[in-house]
């Protein structure tokens, strides 16, 4: 074959790559528009949009959730407080419960003070069964995704713990001999000024499935007033 017949070959079908190219490119530009469109599937086979995965806002920014925000989106956050207003010096508020087998309930305990106390969370102690006031918590998503709360208290079916949605507030009988102090912190406040308490994320504390706790406010000074404030997360996983 002559040089100048190689040539012209080469030259045709590079042409006709050019047309398939050119044909597949106006059918792409017929299946999705002019601006090809970039889409997602979800874990459920939703299909989104760039826009929609990454939760663009209206500028073009890009939305963020922290980990218990995401949480409160997925239904499997929950919130509980105990307040007091008539504490004497060494007065307790005790928030107790038991953690579910299977479950790994992630808390952050927090509390505020007029005058000055500490807040400490106990690892396994023990109480007089069917004592205290079994209380509601509330689930942080109010919609139709919103989980059952996990945590059991002992009083509803005494002596055995049970979901229900509720945790035991001031039970008697609290016995932490043998039990462990996991978190411990102190506010002193002044007459007539909030004590600062503390309540920061980063205090997370991942809890032992099947394991009682007990988050217990112990006043320092008389007229003192107290608030246990509570928000944790529940997930599968643990024995």
């Amino acid at each position: 074959m002559k040089i100048e017949d190689l040539l012209d070959k080469r030259l045709q079908e590079q042409a006709e790559l050019l047309i398939n190219l050119s044909e597949i490119n106006e059918e792409l530009e017929l299946i999705m528009g002019s601006t090809p469109v970039v889409k997602f599937k979800d874990k459920d086979n939703n299909t989104l949009t760039l826009d929609q995965f990454f939760q663009l806002g209206g500028e073009g920014a890009l939305v963020t959730l922290s980990h218990f925000e995401y949480e409160i989106h997925q239904g499997i956050a929950f919130t509980f407080q105990a307040v007091d207003e008539t504490l004497g010096d060494g007065d307790n508020i005790i928030v107790a419960f038991k953690t579910a087998k299977g479950v790994k309930v992630h808390l952050v305990a927090g509390f505020t003070t007029l005058v000055g106390g500490y807040l400490e969370i106990w690892e396994g102690p023990t109480w007089t069964t069917n004592t205290g006031t079994a209380t509601a918590v509330a689930n942080r998503h109010r919609g139709k995704k919103a989980k059952p709360c996990t945590l059991l208290e002992d009083k509803t079916l005494t002596p055995s713990f049970s979901p229900t949605e509720k945790v035991l507030v001031n039970p008697t009988g609290l016995n932490t001999g043998s039990a462990t102090s996991i978190w411990k912190r102190y506010a002193w406040g002044e007459r007539g000024k909030v004590g600062p308490g503390e309540y920061i994320e980063n205090n997370e504390l991942t809890l032992k499935p099947n394991s009682t706790y007990a988050v217990v406010f112990t006043a320092i000074g008389a007229s003192n007033k107290a608030q246990i404030i509570m928000n944790w997360i529940e997930g599968t996983g643990g024995d």
